[in-house]
C-alpha cells in the first residue's frame, strides 16, 4: 500500500485484509492477515498461515479511506498456496482475537450495558447513522467519518460536575467454557479520568495495559459519565514474553 501524494490525512490510506471462510452451515469467517495505512512503495513479502485448509475459501478485502488528499494504490501479485509451517509476515500483520478497528462492525464485541443505563450504551459510529455524534469525530484508523464506538450523553438541564471515567477490566474464567463460563471478580487493568488527560477538544489518546494471559479471560471496556462520553478505536492485543 503506497500513498503517492500525502495530504492532510498523512499516511491514513486504507487497509488490506485476508479472510478464510469455511464451507459449513455456520459459514465461519476468520481474519488471518491484515495491514492498514501506508506501507511504502515496492513489493513486500506477505505470509498468512491457514489452520486446517480443507473446505476453506480465501477472501482478499481492500478498503480505501475516503476524503481529500488520499491518492495511492493497493496491489497484490503472485499468490501461492504451500503446505508446511509458516510464520505471518510481516510480523505486525498477525491478527489476534479481539482486534478491532470498527470499520465495518464491532468484530464480535458485545454491549453488556443494562437497560437502566441505556444512555451509556456503546454505539458504532457511522457517517450516515441517525445516532452519529453531535460533533463528528473522525476515526483513528483512517481519519475518516465513522468507524469507532462511542457513548455520548447530553443534558442541558444537568448542571453537575462533568464526571467522566474510562476503565479496562479483566475477568478470568474460573470454571466452565463458552456461554457457561464462570468468571472471577474483575480486576482494573487501566483507568483514566477525563480531567487527567488535559484534553480540551475532541482528540484521540493512546492507552495500553498489560496482563499475564495464563488462563482464559474476558476484557471489558467500561465508561461512566454524567455528561458527554468516550470513544474507542483500534483495539489490538499483542503477545509478548515477560522477563523475570
Amino acid at each position: 500500500m503506497d500513498q503517492g501524494v500525502v495530504g492532510s490525512s498523512g499516511g491514513r490510506l486504507g487497509g488490506l485484509r485476508v479472510w478464510t471462510e469455511r464451507d459449513s452451515p455456520q459459514r465461519e469467517r476468520q481474519l488471518i492477515w491484515r495491514l492498514v495505512n501506508a506501507q511504502g512503495a515496492g513489493w513486500r513479502l506477505a505470509r498468512a498461515p491457514i489452520q486446517n485448509a480443507d473446505g476453506v475459501q480465501l477472501e482478499l478485502e481492500g478498503s480505501w479511506a475516503a476524503g481529500a488528499g488520499r491518492h495511492g494504490v493497493i496491489a497484490v501479485d503472485d499468490i501461492v498456496l504451500l503446505d508446511g509451517d509458516c510464520a505471518p509476515a510481516p510480523p505486525q500483520s498477525r491478527p489476534a482475537a479481539g482486534d478491532c478497528d470498527f470499520t465495518h462492525d464491532a468484530c464480535g464485541w458485545s454491549n453488556s450495558t443494562t437497560d437502566e443505563r441505556r444512555q451509556q450504551r456503546w454505539r458504532l459510529a457511522a457517517p450516515l447513522a441517525a445516532q452519529a455524534p453531535r460533533i463528528l469525530l473522525t476515526d483513528h484508523t483512517f481519519r475518516d467519518a465513522g468507524g469507532y464506538i462511542y457513548f455520548d450523553l447530553f443534558s442541558p438541564q444537568d448542571r453537575r460536575e462533568q464526571l467522566r471515567m474510562l476503565r479496562v477490566l479483566l475477568e478470568v474464567v474460573t470454571s466452565g467454557v463458552g456461554d457457561e463460563a464462570q468468571f472471577g471478580e474483575p480486576t482494573v487493568l487501566w483507568s483514566v479520568r477525563a480531567s487527567e488527560t488535559g484534553a480540551r477538544r475532541l482528540t484521540w489518546l493512546y492507552g495500553q495495559a498489560g496482563f499475564r494471559a495464563t488462563q482464559s479471560y474476558r476484557v471489558t471496556f467500561e465508561g461512566d459519565a454524567s455528561k458527554y462520553g468516550f470513544a474507542l478505536d483500534d483495539i489490538t492485543f499483542t503477545v509478548r514474553r515477560l522477563r523475570r
